[in-house]
């Protein structure tokens, strides 16, 4: 009993690694352009470090959920752990732009390998209440965590934009209970590559592959409305003339603690709707809080728009990782949510050019967030018609 505490305390803990690539570094938003350049290069060149680890996720999390079902899940979430501290801290002693691309690379694989073992050894509990209610629960500590990397990485940043990068020590903390939780995982469930690759190959041939293809593209859409807020917020705080690096983190804040209240009751919200219902709910509150934002002319505006935004941000991940589990038997539950990952924060990477398409028609980011916030009710309402077919098609695979 008392290993198990320590194991499920660990996983949550690992939770708060997730936003650790992104957190930390917004509040330096502005001052990572003008470092850069400023101006427009400026700006390109800050983003494309800010999604730059969501490449490394992208292309590491398939191949983390191979290794953590091939060779244990416990092993991988150490050695990504272990590598995401190197990657991470490193940014603070490198200046150099092509080098600190190439360190936030290794951060995204680290932190693909991370949340794909996490949330297959959590996807493993055969109750689905209490899965759902543990994923829930880390994607909690996961806002939680950001909240504190906004909050530390906004007051670190004011005194310069390198200091952040120091906060990626603290994953040290979580190593030797994870050394500990080794000797909890069962044997390797397949001995052999060849018969694994065969049946999982079967497998996708039949009605899986559907619904993972749905469940993987809402993923995807999720990131995108997501992580524009993290890319489009500081330049939509700075048209209201409140750039301060604290002032937005602590706006982002916001939607990072809403965030974590809805992941803690998605089992409550799970319940009563369902985990394709829960994606539509999700892109009517990131409509409402998107158009909140771009109508904002004061800062208790922006507050609002983005507690609402929180809302939604705090329900896809953990309600896809959740459904997915249930539908696929263990021998291949982290190869699938390992390409639920990589869809994920596909998003992430493809919100940069989205944004900048966006911008080259409307020099205004609030316009930005008018057509996202159409954009989502308009999906909200696409898949509200479509409720009854995907609940039959996943009742098909339910295992």
């Amino acid at each position: 009993m008392r290993r198990d505490l320590v194991a499920t305390g660990s996983l949550m803990g690992v939770g708060m690694l997730t936003v650790a690539s992104s957190a930390i570094v917004v509040p330096s938003l502005l001052e990572f352009a003008e470092y850069f350049g400023g101006g427009v290069a400026g700006a390109n060149a800050a983003n494309l470090f800010l999604v730059m680890p969501s490449v490394g996720l992208v292309a590491a999390a398939p191949v983390a959920g191979w290794l953590a079902d091939r060779f244990g899940r416990w092993h991988t979430l150490l050695g990504s752990v272990v590598l995401l501290v190197l990657s991470g801290v490193s940014g603070y002693w490198t200046t150099e732009y092509p080098l600190m691309l190439m360190e936030r690379f290794v951060l995204g694989c680290s932190i693909g390998g991370t949340i794909t073992s996490s949330a297959s050894l959590l996807g493993a509990l055969p109750e689905e209440a209490r899965r759902q209610s543990l994923l829930g629960k880390q994607s909690a500590f996961t806002n939680v965590a950001g909240l504190t990397y906004l909050f530390l990485g906004g007051q670190l940043a004011a005194v310069h934009w390198q200091l952040p990068f120091l906060i990626y020590l603290w994953p040290v903390v979580l190593v030797p209970f994870l050394v500990v939780s080794l000797r909890t995982e069962s044997p390797v469930l397949v001995s052999k590559v060849e018969v694994f690759g065969k049946g999982f190959a079967v497998w996708l041939r039949g009605p899986a592959m559907p619904i993972l293809l749905l469940a993987w593209g809402l993923g995807c859409l999720t990131m995108i409305f997501i992580y524009s807020l993290f890319t489009v917020h500081p330049y939509r705080m700075q048209e209201l003339g409140l750039a301060d690096p604290r002032i937005v983190s602590l706006t982002i804040m916001m939607a990072a603690a809403s965030s974590a209240v809805a992941s803690w009751n998605l089992r409550r919200i799970g319940r009563h709707l369902g985990p394709y219902p829960v994606f539509a709910l999700t892109f009517l509150l990131f409509a409402a809080g998107f158009l909140i934002v771009a109508v904002a002319s004061e800062l208790w505006h922006v507050v609002l728009g983005n507690l609402v935004l929180g809302i939604g941000m705090g329900l896809p991940v953990p309600n896809g990782a959740a459904w997915l589990s249930g539908l696929t038997p263990g021998l291949w539950r982290s190869r699938v949510l390992g390409v639920f990952n990589t869809f994920v924060y596909m998003g992430q990477f493809l919100s940069l050019w989205l944004i900048r398409a966006a911008n080259s028609f409307s020099p205004h980011i609030h316009h930005v967030h008018w057509g996202l916030g159409l954009a989502c009710l308009g999906i909200a309402c696409l898949m509200a018609a479509t409720v009854s077919y995907v609940h039959r098609l996943s009742s098909r695979l339910e295992t």
